[in-house]
């Protein structure tokens, strides 16, 4: 008749048409070679359970002999028998109460360490953590001296890296009170999303800190519309008064999306000095503010120069770089060079050529009545 040996949860069952007993694994039970030539004799302390068992008898559960030889048997059952599955899987906590801790895990560590090469579970009284090294989940409530239940926890979920025995935060995600959506701190060197990311609250903001080089704006959808009109700012009131204008204090950068017409210009616009100016006509800016230009005078030639576009230096502006169409420039040949000219206040295309007159590229003729004003910074006296 077999005996059927099998080990499951901490105990042993040995049991047989005869008997069915079951016993505590990794304690007193034994398994010798008897006196006869095939017999196995097994107990539990000084209680004989089989005596001088004929080892072909002892089988596993699927009815398969434990081993071919009484010597292999007795190996066999002594591996079953000390099989501590509870005391090394599960670390019991023995304080009274709720609190302390319950560990479960792969096996004990060096010193009893846990996590050191072996996975492991600890459950707590307001915790619960899975990890390996200095690598771990732990989920947690937010006020750990909840006693109400679930009814008053805050959750907190947390992911630790182990790096190189200093373990690193990498995940924070956290309810309060204060908020029906948790709080998520994410700490990683690079994140790569393969999907989609969707902010779905209008009331959210995304705020980039670092570097943000690498950010393409057309890659991101429902982007907002850039504002038009000064009652749209909240940062800095008169920063952006048009949709393609954009306003410093005393420089004006300009583009136009409608088609130039007589008098129009797109560039950059300097509003500076407190002088009166005849619009269409070109000026330099010297010690005494705002002076005509004329190529016979050297005081009029050099320096900062610009095209007026109003009466006004510091409302209007002078155009000092830039695209601008006149009628009054119909004279000009699409790719001439313009000049300072000796009459004040005007350009030419015809380059000064009287001894004593100063001569200085100021632009170029784009045909069409455009002109682009880009003056150059040196000029030369006719000898």
């Amino acid at each position: 008749m077999d005996i059927t040996v099998i080990a499951t949860s901490g105990q042993v069952s040995i049991k047989s048409g005869e008997f069915d007993k079951i016993y505590p694994a990794g304690g007193q039970l034994t398994a010798t070679a008897g006196s006869s030539t095939n017999g196995v004799t097994v107990k539990f302390g000084t209680e004989i359970i089989v005596n001088e068992g004929h080892y072909t008898r002892f089988v596993d559960g699927s009815g398969t002999d434990l081993s071919g030889t009484k010597s292999g048997t007795v190996t066999a059952l002594n591996a079953i028998f000390d099989k501590k599955i509870l005391e090394d899987f599960i670390v019991k906590d023995e304080t009274s109460g709720l609190t302390g801790t319950t560990k479960i895990r792969h096996k004990e560590g060096a010193g009893g360490a846990d996590r050191d090469q072996g996975g492991t579970l600890e459950l707590d009284l307001h915790s619960a953590s899975i990890g390996l090294y200095g690598s771990y989940l732990k989920i947690t409530e937010d006020d750990l001296n909840n006693t109400s239940g679930k009814n008053s926890a805050y959750g907190r979920l947390q992911m630790y890296l182990e790096n190189a025995g200093t373990p690193v935060e990498v995940l924070d995600m956290q309810m309060t009170s204060l908020v029906s959506a948790p709080i998520v701190d994410l700490n990683t060197s690079s994140l790569d999303v393969s999907g989609d990311v969707t902010f779905s609250s209008a009331s959210g903001t995304v705020t980039f800190s670092g570097s943000t080089s690498g950010i393409a704006y057309g890659d991101i959808t429902g982007t907002p519309t850039i504002p038009t009109n000064v009652s749209d700012l909240t940062n800095d009131s008169g920063f952006i008064t048009g949709a393609n204008e954009l306003d410093g204090q005393i420089l004006e950068v300009f583009t136009r999306s409608t088609a130039f017409g007589n008098g129009s210009y797109e560039g950059h616009v300097l509003k500076y000095g407190s002088d009166t100016l005849i619009s269409g006509k070109f000026y330099v800016y010297t010690s005494t503010g705002w002076t005509a230009v004329d190529a016979d005078v050297e005081a009029k030639t050099y320096g900062l120069f610009g095209m007026a576009l109003g009466t006004s230096s510091a409302t209007n502006g002078l155009l000092i770089r830039g695209v601008h169409a006149s009628t009054a420039h119909s004279s000009f040949t699409a790719g001439q060079l313009l000049y300072i000219s000796t009459t004040e206040g005007a350009i030419t295309s015809t380059a000064p050529s009287a001894t004593g007159d100063f001569v200085r590229i100021i632009g170029y003729a784009l045909g069409s009545n455009y002109i682009f004003i880009d003056p150059s910074q040196d000029y030369i006296e006719l000898s």
